[in-house]
This record gives structure tokens, sequence and C-alpha cells, in this order.
């Protein structure tokens, strides 16, 4: 559960909508949770002549790179987050062009700020524009310095701040709405700097009290550190540990415990992941009362906490009368299947047979309210206690689902995470897990789960890791139960054990797995794809992606090329391992077969004595081509042994064997 979900038992509201049954309640809720996870995003792009310097390491102008970022987060949101907004504003220009209203909406802009971008939903126009002026840089690194001209006197960063505070205003709702501010200039102004400095932090106030969130990436010059103590600390609440300050232990500490990386050269490289952080927005499962006792409930939302990411569907398309595409909606009729009367819903209801043919069964008729009733067992959505149990008692094979991570809310019981959090700490206390009844929703089956509590993790500085909860994990029936094949399996000598166990010791990461570091390259190489059609580029312009998940063979046979070479010669001496098994009920050999017995049959001419599973299991341990027909693979696996055993061939005149051609 990640920690923006809670902080000390108050619940986040940004969740996605998860397809709930069609209830009003739950309607509204989806349509509230819709408009809560879109993101935002504002570049706030300083136009100071430093910007158009050039860097010593890139050899462009600094606003370039600042453009580059943007349209790296136009690209992989156009593809990945289409309903999200991103929009890009230059401060503190000699020209200005202000937002285009229309004459319904009014918004006051100040001058000397140039709205590339408003913020909108991103366009492949929009993209497409960006790619070109990005070109035109690159062939005249002064293009962005003409396009936006040179500041003139009179402005103030504060008026920045309140442009693009209303620039949000008017944008509509949003579950966050992020300015990324670039500059590399540390002293923006020359002259009332204490008193621009003042301006620009009432002005930042007043924006992080309507729930803006700015994350400054501030850029050093020719090789300099960016001086953020000189007039952006206060503003972004980020301070440099490196440069004594006589108010430090004065600041709040809950706000230096929330500092984040501003420095350009070290936040650059996260950029992508901060993007992409807001991308798989939280999903709420349900929202259903907990009952404790009888006539004792409390508030209580399930959230996802994991969840399969798929390619979106395809839709489909068609022409209409002006060649215009039109997408196409998918409608299911009923008819009478010996008229062909279109049946109405009134006309339709469900039965089931019970007997052995159709002609001779039992149709038993359900209305839809019985039908429910047999299904949710009478039980309304609710989370139902049952008892405890000792924690040692869950497995790790009971859990068949993803679980939810369910919290409290107090939307209708007041004091719902008071006694949630006592249950809470009772159960950790006593290391037991709860046992609960859970019907998540309307029209789903109840099912057992187990409540397993989760214990809050913070750091040494106070900031919260790991939120406290409980997960939700569904347990299965008695009918769920699959036995396990139980087969023979034979015992490695212990040369093969130790040559292993140092295999192992050599490959053993010294971190555990963290998905975060693995995309899905399927998911990747389909959105490269997408961009490619939409954007009409080549594979050369968009690469394909680099896919983590393949082996990094160079570096394993570095690491354990001796320990690999000491297993397979542990292996190949082993004389069990050039036995050859095969296994099928009727089959015409027993079920292990050793090297003379093989021999035997190829010698004796016996080979199709074998069952034809038994013969593809010959060529896969032979490596020879499985076939469908069975005489192809006797051909095959005669011609192999041949090769095998040429002593054999010359003691008993053995010839190769070809396979005839069909006839025609």
């Amino acid at each position: 559960m990640p920690a923006e979900h809670s902080a000390r038992w108050n619940v986040a509201g940004e969740a996605e909508a998860d397809g709930f049954a069609d209830d009003p309640s739950d309607r509204q809720l989806a349509e509230w949770e819709e408009q809560s996870y879109k993101d935002q995003i504002l570049f706030v792009i300083d136009g100071h002549d430093s910007m158009y310097e050039l860097n010593p390491r890139t050899k462009m102008p600094y606003i370039h790179q600042a453009f580059e970022a943007a349209f790296k987060v136009m690209n992989k949101k156009i593809i990945s987050s289409p309903s999200d907004k991103v929009g890009v504003m230059v401060y503190g220009t000699g020209a200005t062009q202000t937002p285009e209203m229309n004459t319904q909406k009014t918004m006051r802009f100040s001058q000397q700020h140039f709205l590339y971008l408003p913020i909108d939903q991103v366009s492949v126009e929009g993209r497409q524009q960006l790619k070109f002026d990005l070109a035109r840089s690159k062939e005249d690194p002064q293009f962005f310095r003409k396009t936006f001209g040179k500041r003139k006197e009179g402005f103030t960063t504060s008026s920045a701040i309140s442009n693009l505070r209303n620039l949000f205003a008017q944008s509509g709702k949003a579950g966050t709405k992020r300015v990324f501010w670039i500059t590399n200039e540390d002293r923006p102004h020359k002259r009332d700097l204490r008193l621009q400095h003042q301006r620009a932090v009432e002005a930042i106030k007043t924006a992080k009290r309507i729930g803006i969130e700015f994350e400054p990436y501030l850029m050093g010059k020719d090789d300099q550190r960016f001086d953020i103590n000189s007039f952006y600390a206060e503003l972004f609440d980020q301070y440099d540990d490196e440069v004594p300050d006589i108010n430090r232990d004065t600041r709040d500490e809950r706000l230096q415990r929330q500092r984040k990386p501003w420095d350009w050269a070290v936040h650059e490289a996260d950029l992508e992941s901060e993007i992409t952080g807001r991308e798989t927005p939280k999903r709420t499962t349900f929202c259903i009362d907990f009952e404790l006792a009888p006539n004792w409930c409390i508030g209580i939302k399930g959230y996802s906490t994991i969840m399969p990411a798929r390619n979106s569907d395809a839709v489909w398309f068609y022409e209409d009368d002006d060649g215009v595409a039109q997408e196409a909606y998918s409608k299911s009729t009923y008819e009478d299947a010996s008229t062909g009367k279109r049946l109405s819903e009134s006309d339709r209801y469900k039965a089931f047979s019970f007997g052995e043919t159709m002609e001779t069964s039992r149709k038993i008729e359900f209305t839809p309210e019985e039908m429910n009733e047999a299904k949710t067992l009478g039980m309304s959505p609710s989370l139902r206690l049952i008892g405890t149990l000792p924690q040692n008692r869950l497995k790790v094979w009971h859990n068949i689902s993803h679980a939810s991570f369910i919290y409290p809310a107090e939307q209708n019981y007041t004091g719902s995470r008071c006694t949630f959090a006592a249950f809470h700490a009772s159960l950790l206390k006593k290391d037991k897990i709860a046992l609960g009844l859970l019907c998540p929703r309307k029209d789903t089956s109840p099912y057992f789960v187990a409540l397993l509590p989760q214990k809050e993790e913070v750091d040494e500085g106070g900031m919260q890791l790991v939120a406290p909860g409980m997960h939700c994990i569904r347990l299965p029936f008695a009918d769920d139960i699959r036995n396990v094949p139980v087969g023979e399996q034979l015992s490695a000598n212990h040369a093969s054990v130790d040559a292993a166990k140092e295999l192992i010791r050599k490959l053993t990461k010294k971190w555990p797995y963290d998905p975060k570091d693995y995309p899905n390259p399927t998911l990747a190489m389909h959105y490269a794809a997408l961009q490619r059609v939409a954007y009409a580029e080549t594979a050369e312009e968009i690469p394909d992606p680099h896919d983590a998940t393949l082996p990094k063979h160079d570096r394993q046979r570095q690491l354990a090329g001796p320990a690999i070479a000491q297993l397979n010669e542990c292996i190949e001496d082993d004389p069990r391992s050039h036995r050859v098994f095969c296994s099928g009920k009727g089959s015409a050999v027993p079920d292990e077969i050793d090297e003379q017995h093989t021999k035997s049959l190829w010698i004796n001419d016996e080979l199709h004595t074998l069952l034809a599973k038994d013969l593809k299991e010959l060529c896969k341990r032979m490596g020879v081509a499985c076939v469908m027909k069975k005489a192809p693979m006797i051909i095959a696996i005669h011609n192999r042994m041949m090769e095998m055993y040429p002593e054999d061939v010359q003691a008993h005149q053995i010839k190769p064997r070809v396979v005839e051609p069909a006839d025609d």
C-alpha cells in the first residue's frame, strides 16, 4: 500500500473506478474517482537570458533541455495516459502569448509570459509542434530566444505564480496539479530582491493551499552548483544542506523530512519515474460496511494493491457516407430460434436443465431476484467478522487471488478510524489474523477472507514508508483445493548439490526483486508501435524500448562461469543423467530405460513398439526434430543413434534410413 493512501489513518481521496455494479451510489463514487486520479502538469520554464546560454556538457541552450523534458513527458502521456493534461508556459519573456478564451470566460494573464501550450490533453498537433521547434533549435541554438524575446524591466516571480494558478483554475478538476519549475538563474531579480522574494512566497502559499504541487528542476551553470538558498529555498521548501543557514533550527521539521532532490543534474534522471509514479492510479475495489458484531458496523474501503497492466482494447471503426471514420458500437439482441422473432427483456428468463438430454430434461426457472439471492446467499455488500486465528495458521498457498488492502472510511460511520485502529493494534499485539466473510459488491458471491494486519513503518526522520492497515486475502473453499501430483524425484549426489549451492550463491542478488526496475516489455513495445503510427515516424526516430527482463548472460558468465562449468561436469559424471525416461499408460516399454535397453530396441529394430509420446520424449532428449507422425520420428531416432554408436553400426551392419516421399 503506497504511503499516499494514508497519513496516520487519514484516508486519501484519490482512487479509480473499477466497474461497480449498476447502483446509484456506486456510479456516483465512480464518477468522483474518475476525475480524482487525472494528472495535470504545467512546465514553467524561465525565459531569463542565462537560459539561452549554451550548456558546456550538451552544447545546446539550457532552455532546449527544458523543452526536451516536456517533449518526453508528452510522448509518454499521449499513449499511456491520454486523459491527463500537459501545458508549457515560459515566464519572463519579451513577447507575450495569452490563453485563447471563449466569450463566456475571462482570465487575468500578466504580460511578459508566453503560454506555449495550454493545459490540455496532449494532442498529436501540439506534440508535433514541439518536435519541430526542437529540431529548429538544434539547427539554430538561438531559435527560442528569437521566439520568446528578451526579458524587459518590470517582471516579477509572483506574477508567474499568479498566472499558473489562473491556468489551473481554468483547466478543470484533477487528482493532482503539478508544476515543474525549470530555471538556471538563482537570483531572478537584480533589484528589491527581498521584496520580490516576500511577494513570491505569499503567491506560492496561495497556490499550494488550492492543491498545486511544485517540483523544482534547478540547473547549475558552467559546472557551478545552483545556489537555491539565495531565492528559491523558501518557495519550494528545499534547502542546500552543504550551505550553513542560521534559520535552519526554526524551520518546520515536517517540511525537512519531505525534501526531494531539486538539482537538475540529480533530478533529471528521475523525471520519467516521477511521471510514471502518477500514471498507475490507486484503485478502489469496494466501499462497504465492516460488521464487527450484530448492530455494530464501521466503514471501510478496499484498495487493489496490484493489477496486471494490459494493452488497451482495439476499437472498431467504419467509414460513413462522407468517408469520415466513425466508431462502431456493438449491440446484442435475442431472437426466437424457431420463429426469428426478436425477444424483449421481459420475454427472456433464466433456467437450469436437469436431465440427461434436452428432450427429457426438466427446466427449472428462476426470477432475477431468486438468482441474486441464491448467488449472494442473501448477504448485502459488507465484510462480516467471524473470529480470529494465530498468524501461523495462514499459509502462502491459501491465497487464490490478488489481495486487497482495507482502510477505514468515515463517510457512513463516524469513529470508524478509531475503532479500526484499535482492532488493528489488538491483532498486531496478539500476533493474530481475523477471519471474515466478504461480499464486496452486489451480484457477487460471498467468500472467506483472512485479514492480515500490516504495521506502520517509518524512516529515521519519521517519514512514513509503509502505511498501517489490513491485507484482505481471499481464502479457498474445499471445492477449490487441487491435489498436487506426486511423482518420484531423483536424489542428487553430494557433488552436484555442492556445485548447485555454489552456483546459487554466485548468482544471488543482494537486493530483493523490485518490480519498478522491470517495465513490461510487451506494453512498452505496444506503445512504441502506437507512437510510430500516430506520429508517422520510423523505428530510428522511435526505437524499440529496452527490455530489462532479458538475462545478462555476460554478467552471469563473469560471476559464475566456473560454477556453471562445475555443475555441468558433476551432472555429466552422474551415470543416471544418460538414462532416457518414457512414461504413459500402455507403453510398450518400462517407465525407465537405460542406455543398454535403448540400444537393444534400436539394434533389434523394435523402436516401433514405442508409443508416439515415448518417441517424442526420446526426440527431445536426443536433440532431434519432433514431428507429428510416428514413422519420421523412428527414422530420426534411428539415424541419431547411428551417430552415437558407430561401433554397434559396424558390428550389426546397421544401415541408415531415409524418409520416403509421400505419393502425389
